[in-house]
């Protein structure tokens, strides 16, 4: 009697491949028949109103008269599928991509009534999927050893002529070594991963360290004269008097102390720059833009551009401190500046003198500052000295240079924004800066 065969569609539906029931039917043919038998056999396994059953019906009679001719006829309705061909490099890839995860190594899997080692699991796979690509002289075993775990590999050779060669070395490694390994790398990985949390925590703590250091003032030439020990002063209110009328009075510092900031460097800078909004050069781009300068001068109002207010950066131009020009913001060869842009689209004012405080501010860093002296000034003695009395020495001072401390400068300067004490004067298109409504 025949085998049980399903019947046809011809549509593809439900993972049906017409090739495979073909030869399925086929098989389920008793010898005996004949020709005539087999084709109405065939008939009668088509679904009526299928696709298959409105092919047949329109066959000629050559096609309907042996199995052989039908046979020749459904293939051409229903053509096998041809095996693909794979190229060395997408032979490779696919090889790589399939992974061995660390976590199979040495954990039991189960498949039906019996299992596997994960390790071993995936070696019989990835043979298969080899050979199934036609590498029968193990070519692409060295691309499968790529992708082992290290707690796997290390106990592998390498050199492997075949696939069974590869899939028994696999299976050789014992499972306590495996087990053992892997007990290393957890070790490792926790203590590396200490280090770093101790590396973290000491950076964390370096950073606040510096961040509470309240900067010590340098005093001007009018700061604060310091009495050197081993010389007290006199104890005669008159000659005291005297004496410190000709020496010079103390006076008091005229800045007062710094207030308590980080030092700026060249790193800090850069990341509030790298921080600025900057909208890709697009129409989209372009609105959040617009968008971005509206909540800046809604937050901050006429208030300058600084460190703590960076300002948006119109799309399309260069990053601030690149040596762009201060007009346009883009970066032309040879440069060119404020005084020679021929752009009709400047960027607008509040921009400008943000891209001038950070390039001062880059310049400043990479200067070198003279570390402020002691001197002491010595006048010559109009008053013979006094019986019973100490000479007073002369005050010292630390001297700093001009450069160092304007002149004009106060405590002031230095209670608002982080970067003030940095000379702005880079004014070759710095028109100066508009209210709000005229910036928007």
């Amino acid at each position: 009697m025949p085998g049980k065969v399903d019947v046809f569609h011809g549509d593809y539906s439900k993972e049906e491949e017409p090739t495979e029931w073909f030869m399925t039917f086929q098989l389920s043919l008793p010898s005996s028949w004949n020709d005539d038998q087999k084709v109405e056999r065939f008939q009668l396994h088509l679904v009526p109103n299928s696709y298959a059953d409105e092919w047949f019906n329109n066959l000629s009679v050559l096609d309907t008269m042996s199995m052989t001719a039908l046979r020749a006829a459904f293939f051409k309705r229903w053509p096998p599928t041809k095996k693909p061909k794979w190229s060395k490099a997408q032979q490779k890839e696919r090889i790589r991509g399939h992974v061995l995860q660390e976590e199979d190594i040495g954990t039991w899997i189960a498949e039906g009534r019996v299992g596997d080692y994960g390790q071993n699991v995936w070696a019989v796979n990835v043979m298969r999927l080899a050979l199934s690509m036609g590498d029968v002289e193990g070519m692409l075993i060295e691309y499968a050893i790529e992708g082992i775990p290290t707690v796997l590999k290390e106990h592998l050779t390498g050199e492997y002529d075949t696939w069974e060669e590869f899939l028994e070395g696999v299976r050789s490694v014992p499972k306590g070594k495996l087990s053992t390994g892997r007990q290393r790398i957890a070790e490792n990985r926790a203590r590396d991963d200490a280090v770093a949390n101790l590396q973290q925590q000491i950076a964390q703590m370096s950073l606040r360290a510096q961040t509470g250091t309240t900067a010590t003032a340098r005093p001007s030439y009018r700061a604060t004269p310091t009495t050197l020990a081993g010389n007290p002063l006199p104890t005669s209110p008159n000659i005291a008097m005297s004496m410190q009328r000709q020496y010079g009075a103390p006076v008091a510092p005229s800045r007062g102390a710094m207030v308590s900031r980080p030092p700026l460097t060249r790193a800090l800078i850069l990341e509030k720059v790298a921080a600025t909004p900057q909208r890709p050069n697009t129409e989209a781009g372009r609105r959040l833009y617009d968008a971005d300068i509206e909540n800046w001068h809604r937050t901050y109002g006429n208030e300058p551009p600084s460190l703590d207010r960076p300002y948006p950066i119109r799309p399309g131009t260069a990053t601030a401190g690149t040596g762009e020009c201060f007009s346009c913001g883009t970066v032309t060869e040879p440069p060119h500046t404020g005084h020679t842009c021929t752009s009709t689209t400047p960027i607008r004012p509040y921009e400008t003198r943000w891209r001038q405080i950070v390039t001062s501010m880059l310049r400043r860093v990479n200067q070198f500052r003279p570390t402020p002296m002691p001197v002491q000034y010595i006048w010559p003695m109009t008053t013979p000295p006094q019986p019973g009395y100490a000479p007073i020495t002369p005050p010292v001072y630390m001297v700093a240079t001009s450069e160092e401390w304007g002149a004009e400068q106060t405590a002031g300067d230095y209670a608002d924004v982080q970067e003030a004490n940095w000379n702005y004067a880079v004014q070759e298109n710095y028109p100066g800066l508009p209210h709000v409504p005229d910036q928007l």
